[in-house]
């Protein structure tokens, strides 16, 4: 009797963990929806990123990362400037963070970053063929209901290096 009480335990303890095992690699797996974005940023100092179609639902958090090579070595101001492409109404219910190399430049509504006058600036010493961070980060609070379906957001993201 004993021994068959032990048998059920240890089968139950057995498909415990291996059904933990599977969720933990299941998570691990899908942890870094993030999309990486790579910025080649030639002599000129400037280039463009284009956001279509954001898609995001109430309670849903997406993250851009672009990953920034310079050919302008030194001293540099890096300028951001969001242009709206077409006129859209979701940008009333998106949050946006923004951040270089983990210090916040931006957290607000996406909208005001449309303004003609916000222009998110920073200094930096950038080195050549060195890569950093940007990360835009936008998500959608859980309170906002069905006057944000079948709206959109499209836009470009001006990146700009100058030396100082």
């Amino acid at each position: 009797m004993r021994n068959g009480v032990m048998r059920v335990v240890l089968v139950v303890v057995s498909l415990v963990i291996l059904l933990g095992a599977g969720v933990t690699g299941y998570m691990l797996l899908n942890l870094d929806k993030r999309e990486i974005i790579e910025v080649n940023i030639g002599e000129d100092g400037s280039e463009s990123v284009e956001f279509s179609s954001i898609n995001i639902k109430p309670g849903d958090t997406d993250e851009y990362v672009m990953v920034l090579t310079s050919q302008l070595p030194g001293d540099c101001i890096l300028t951001l400037d969001f242009d709206e492409i077409e006129e859209g109404t979701l940008k009333q219910y998106i949050d946006v963070k923004v951040e270089f190399e983990g210090e916040t430049l931006y957290e607000g509504k996406l909208e005001d970053l449309f303004e003609e006058e916000t222009v998110l600036t920073k200094s930096c010493r950038i080195k050549k063929r060195t890569q950093y961070e940007l990360k835009v980060t936008y998500s959608m609070p859980l309170e906002v209901g069905n006057e944000a379906k079948r709206t959109v957001a499209d836009f470009l993201l001006n990146i700009t290096l100058s030396n100082e």
